[in-house]
């Protein structure tokens, strides 16, 4: 009876490391104060043993940041973005960098005043986030986009591009 019970505890293990998590779970939202104006909200989200953070300032810093984190050693380390695909970097960055074009280019139309000309990315160039169904790759671009940086209509210009977890999902490499 013992055996059989380990058969199947081992068995459920098993289909659980194949079945790899794939949709990402909201931990929940909270507020840190960092002497500005106003409260940091950061957003935290679980997505195949990777955890995502985005922090939305308060009204002293606009600018939203997402950092990627890894449990190591009981605790969070920052990872560089090309740690979550390893062999498949190649791969996702010249999936977004295709979808940033698009992207880039519709804004440009929009705003000729502000873009320039697009050039390819590296997947550490840019900002990660997750939510229940997408994963969203952002980059707030410098003079070298820009046409005119220095115009008040041109600060903190980003593009941004969404990709459907089921599309990428199994270029994650789950820890």
């Amino acid at each position: 009876m013992k055996k059989l019970f380990l058969l199947a505890i081992s068995i459920s293990l098993i289909s659980l490391n194949i079945n790899a998590q794939q949709v990402p779970v909201f931990k929940g939202t909270t507020y840190e104060n960092n002497d500005s104006m106003g409260d940091d909200q950061i957003d935290t989200w679980n997505y195949k043993g990777y955890i995502f953070k985005t922090i939305t300032p308060g009204i002293a810093r606009p600018i939203i940041t997402t950092s990627v984190y890894k449990q190591r050693n009981g605790e969070l380390s920052e990872i560089k973005n090309h740690e979550l695909f390893i062999n498949n970097t190649s791969k996702i960055t010249e999936i977004v960098n295709s979808k940033l074009k698009s992207e880039y280019i519709s804004q440009q139309k929009e705003d000729p005043k502000c873009y320039k000309v697009f050039h390819p990315l590296g997947i550490n160039e840019l900002s990660i986030s997750v939510d229940e169904n997408y994963m969203y790759f952002e980059i707030t671009w410098d003079s070298s986009y820009l046409t005119d940086a220095n115009s008040d209509e041109c600060i903190y210009t980003s593009t941004v591009t969404k990709i459907n977890l089921t599309e990428i999902s199994n270029l994650i490499i789950s820890n």
